[in-house]
């Protein structure tokens, strides 16, 4: 097991490069914060059960998986893993912490606490001063003016336009076959959908799968990007959603020997590794 080295030097060119990656330097500015240098496109966003931040350099290369186990306020360890596309570091946080990624910095913490000492002081109450003394009205001679008061007519109601309802028309949102999310799970994976769906299995080599959904689209920007799998889960390498015109078709790499099974339940389409 390797450790993180916390390097808080005023220099941190001579940083430990903590993951060998190919066009990228990944190194430790602090427990809670990294710096990642490199020329080729990056994507991030945040992925739930169990809490991650990820950050993914697409066209960069690694020779291998490898992990680091940390015990800090924020995270518990940060994994990279190889795909063909592209290179994924994942940073497995503490609960209720986040991670942010600007300007090459991912600085990862907790919101909570980061609000409670951000809190102004509290502002003390002002002393209560003494209302002050009403001065004296003046006395005013009697009214002079005997002229009757003319009588007020009634006030006439001014009529009301009833405004136009206009009838919504019906919603068509959750009529479509929408992919919303792809999770993975112990003995695979599950992807997500907004109905009930129909697919179509077929093989395309002897380390590819494909299984088609007619009539579907992809609902996110993050479902997209294509998403492999943590390193703890064997068989399955990469798991791509193509979106096409007819529906959208999930391209399944996995490893050699390594056979998908696909199970329909409901708006739910599992993936079993055999």
């Amino acid at each position: 097991m390797r450790i993180f080295a916390v390097l808080l030097l005023a220099g941190t060119l001579n940083a430990e490069n903590l993951f060998q990656i190919q066009g990228a330097n990944f190194i430790e500015l602090s427990s809670c914060r990294f710096k990642l240098t490199t020329s080729f496109d990056t994507d991030s966003f945040s992925l739930k059960d169990p809490n991650r931040f990820v950050v993914d350099i697409l066209g960069a290369k690694i020779k291998k998986n490898d992990n680091i186990e940390v015990e800090s306020e924020c995270i518990t360890g940060v994994r990279v893993g190889t795909h063909p596309k592209f290179v994924r570091l994942v940073f497995d946080l503490k609960d209720n912490v986040i991670g942010e990624f600007n300007n090459g910095e991912i600085l990862l913490y907790n919101p909570q606490k980061a609000l409670i000492s951000t809190l102004p002081p509290p502002t003390l109450p002002s002393p209560t001063l003494p209302p002050p003394t009403p001065l004296p009205s003046p006395t005013l001679p009697p009214a002079t003016n005997t002229q009757p008061i003319p009588t007020l007519l009634p006030t006439q109601a001014v009529p009301t336009s009833t405004p136009t309802v206009h009838t919504p028309t019906k919603s068509l949102v959750g009529k479509e076959k929408v992919l919303t999310k792809i999770e993975f799970l112990a003995h695979g994976a599950r992807v997500t959908f907004s109905s009930e769906i129909s697919f179509k299995q077929s093989k395309g080599g002897v380390e590819v799968f494909k299984i088609h959904i007619p009539g579907a689209s992809l609902g996110s920007e993050k479902v997209r990007h294509p998403f492999f799998a943590p390193q703890d889960i064997p068989g399955i390498v990469s798991i791509v959603p193509i979106e096409a015109s007819d529906g959208v078709t999930l391209e399944i790499i996995v490893e050699r020997n390594t056979q998908v099974f696909a199970y329909r339940d409901g708006n739910h389409l599992e993936i079993r590794k055999g």
